[in-house]
């Protein structure tokens, strides 16, 4: 599935998510990332079960507009006082399939808004 046809001044628009791969800027990656207008690294958190409000601090300190967290095949919440936590801190976020969640990180990064995309492949 192609998710994008349009330029962007940003790199890391997502190019492709399928067969539990994220394709940005012609690269590959087989495994869980953060994606910001500015970067791709691994992701160390294999399931919401490891995601803490500690784990999240060092996305929250790059000040998004919001995060976007894909978490795999099902639409999942995490508990409720790291969403609180995270919103008390300003950051709006939004949790999504990661296959929504590639589509939600490229319009928003074609708005020019500071998101963060952390994607559980």
């Amino acid at each position: 599935m192609d998710l994008t046809l349009q330029k962007n001044s940003s790199k890391n628009i997502i190019q492709n998510y399928e067969d539990n791969k994220i394709y940005v800027d012609g690269k590959k990656y087989p495994y869980n990332l953060i994606i910001t207008e500015d970067g791709v690294e691994r992701w160390e958190i294999n399931n919401l079960e490891q995601l803490s409000f500690d784990s999240l601090k060092h996305i929250i300190d790059k000040k998004p507009d919001i995060i976007i967290l894909g978490t795999g095949d099902q639409a999942t919440l995490p508990n409720q006082d790291i969403i609180n936590k995270v919103s008390d801190n300003g950051v709006g976020i939004e949790f999504m399939t990661t296959k929504s969640a590639c589509k939600t990180f490229n319009v928003l990064l074609s708005e020019d808004r500071k998101v963060i995309a952390l994607l559980i492949v």
